[in-house]
């Protein structure tokens, strides 16, 4: 018979964890690239790319020391659970299996920002491009086999060993003698790999879908929401894309960054001599995009709760 103070505690949980995310069942992420990119890639092929990790423009990111950073957590005497970890450690030969899979896998990144000038200047030509706003349903990604998961990137400059000695416990039993035991420890471990990264890159405010290889991957294109031009992008360039976009069948809405009333921020507004409007985008643009959401690790950790949570009961 279950005791009713556990159920309690249980649902009280359960409550909580779902009240972490916003009640969309859909998730707006930020797409930034040079007018041709967006004419070649998104509107002509429709797919996505995942980079293998050598390639990221950081020398640093995806690329870890798995063993040292397990002994970092493990001298830590906030450590959670080093006994865990310690065990772990007996798994040599699974770790380094992990480093040269997330070696091979592939990541695509986005930010959640729609209005931070560094990233127009750095990934959208200067302020000349164009960013797609794409809105992917929740089960995009558990349906996919080889997409691994959503991951928002952590921005510490010992990210790894962080989560080693913060949370890894959570996805580990007691029970760490067998590997086949260990699986979901295992490929959130692989996951975090690819998704954590220095302070100095914290203005990205990125998120990551990660997936098992590297390389295209086509999507539908109802999941292109929307396209926001950069501030500096010409009328010329801006009729040409959405004329593509009208030519390869895309019902999504139009933007363009403009100076907003402060001396140095940007702002979001619609091109409203364009058809196919999205209203319910509109009004999610301005919380989406604007609003600061750097990824704590205390707050990561919720997040990520909430996520495994959604993404079970779809």
């Amino acid at each position: 018979m279950s005791n009713p103070i556990q159920m309690d505690l249980v649902d009280t949980t359960v409550s909580a964890v779902k009240s972490l995310e916003p009640p969309q069942s859909d998730v707006l992420l930020f797409k930034y690239r040079d007018i041709d990119s967006i004419l070649d890639q998104v509107l002509l092929d429709q797919t996505i790319y995942f980079s293998p990790p050598e390639k990221l423009n950081d020398p640093f990111d995806c690329q870890h020391d798995l063993l040292g950073s397990f002994r970092r957590a493990i001298a830590r005497q906030d450590a959670q659970r080093p006994d865990l970890l310690e065990a772990l450690l007996f798994h040599e030969e699974k770790l380094l299996e992990i480093e040269r899979a997330a070696a091979a896998s592939g990541v695509c990144a986005f930010s959640t920002n729609l209005t931070n000038p560094l990233l127009w200047s750095h990934y959208a030509a200067g302020g000349q491009g164009c960013c797609v706003i794409f809105r992917f349903p929740q089960k995009f990604f558990c349906k996919i086999p080889d997409v691994l998961g959503l991951e928002d990137v952590a921005y510490d400059d010992s990210g790894l060993s962080r989560w080693l000695w913060m949370d890894a416990h959570r996805y580990i039993s007691d029970e760490v003698t067998n590997p086949p035991d260990l699986k979901r420890f295992f490929t959130k471990l692989n996951t975090r790999m690819l998704a954590t990264k220095g302070q100095s890159w914290r203005y990205e405010e990125e998120t990551r879908i990660i997936r098992s290889t590297s390389g295209p991957l086509t999507v539908d294109p109802k999941f292109v929401a929307g396209l926001c031009f950069g501030m500096k992008t010409s009328k010329e360039r801006i009729q040409r894309v959405i004329r593509r976009a009208h030519q390869g069948g895309l019902n999504c809405s139009y933007f363009q960054i403009v100076k907003n009333e402060t001396d140095f921020g940007l702002t979001v507004r619609k091109l409203d001599d364009i058809e196919h409007q999205d209203f319910d985008l509109e009004q999610r643009i301005p919380i989406a995009g604007m609003s600061p959401q750097r990824f704590a690790f205390h707050e990561l950790i919720k997040r990520d709760m909430a996520r495994e949570y959604l993404f079970q009961e779809a």
